[in-house]
């Protein structure tokens, strides 16, 4: 909110070019502020009160580059919300109604508390999958969660950033209850999900004090400090929607599976926590089981997780495929990675 603008409103009504104030108010207050907002008119060049507001109201704020992580270019005064609105979806990969944000890991653990107390590498990953595993009632349903080593990080996205998109199958077993099925005979089938990465600007470095406290306390000096701290890697979402219904929708699809990545802890403890989260139905269950989630995620990591030997290349060669040479994928070829294990 604009300080100067409220304090106009609420002192002044039926604005004019002779600046006519509230009468209720006592005669040396009105006369103080009349003579005041008259002064200014004649600073900013203006002729009432009302060129005033306008001229000192609140400017369109340029918050679309701080979320794509540049400078912005397009966040102009005359740009209305709904484009700012549509650019940021645009910059998060994402046009639907729910553009997929990743929420801070601060919000899920008290980084600075953590920080205070030395804990362990194991420590932190017990922590945080007891954290999950305590979610939905204590069951833990709807969510993943696990710990990647940085290294093991840093190669995903390097590989991520040039194939931001891939198929991954899904095997599935239904029961045959038709005419010619004798004793409800089970029929395979494959279903493909469409996965997306989306990049987002690294978190801060953590410190074990309060970043309140920090800036209270920091040195009055202009002067930056004597060594900066490491540039995390950037945090990561990975949306995952039924391939079927990403070509009905697009990215207006709704997403059955996202991953995020947190990187916060990269480089006090060398890992990367993941979480996931599968989205709920309308029905009050899940769109996708616990296990197809888990399989979805493993199905990422064995395309995006560089590996040695045939079985590592040839996947490799799958996904560069389908990003350099589309009309040469072979979706069966691709079947032969549903094997992972069957979903329900």
């Amino acid at each position: 909110m604009n300080f100067r603008r409220s304090r106009i409103a609420h002192w002044v009504t039926r604005p004019t070019a002779s600046c006519r104030c509230n009468s209720s108010l006592p005669p040396g207050v009105a006369l103080k502020y009349a003579e005041k907002l008259k002064a200014r008119m004649e600073s900013e060049g203006v002729n009432n009160l009302s060129e005033l507001k306008t001229k000192l109201g609140p400017k369109p704020v340029e918050f679309v580059g701080e979320l794509a992580g540049k400078k912005s270019e397009s966040a102009t005064p005359s740009a209305s919300y709904s484009q700012l609105r549509e650019k940021v979806r645009s910059n998060l990969g994402r046009k639907d109604s729910s553009p997929i944000k990743a929420s801070p890991l601060s919000t899920l653990l008290n980084i600075p508390k953590l920080l205070q107390t030395p804990h362990t590498l194991e420590q932190v990953s017990a922590l945080w999958n007891f954290y999950h595993a305590s979610r939905s009632e204590g069951t833990g349903i709807g969510f993943l969660s696990a710990s990647v080593p940085l290294g093991k990080y840093e190669a995903i996205i390097e590989r991520a950033r040039k194939y931001p998109t891939f198929l991954l199958p899904l095997a599935r077993r239904t029961t045959n209850t038709g005419e010619d099925a004798t004793g409800g005979e089970q029929e395979f089938g494959t279903e493909f999900f469409f996965l997306e990465w989306g990049f987002h600007p690294p978190p801060p470095p953590p410190s074990s004090i309060d970043p309140v406290e920090a800036l209270m306390n920091s040195p009055d000096s202009d002067s930056p400090p004597a060594s900066l701290p490491m540039r995390l890697p950037p945090i990561t979402t990975v949306l995952f929607t039924t391939l079927q219904e990403y070509k009905l929708h697009g990215s207006f699809a709704q997403p059955r599976l996202v991953l995020t990545h947190y990187p916060d802890l990269s480089h006090t403890h060398g890992t990367v926590l993941l979480r996931g989260e599968i989205t709920k139905s309308p029905s009050g269950g899940y769109l996708l089981s616990q296990m197809d989630a888990q399989l979805l995620a493993m199905g990422l990591q064995r395309f995006y997780l560089p590996a040695e030997g045939a079985a590592g290349q040839e996947a490799f060669s799958l996904l560069k495929l389908f990003h350099e040479d589309p009309s040469k994928f072979n979706y069966e070829q691709l079947m032969k990675y549903e094997d992972v294990g069957l979903g329900s």
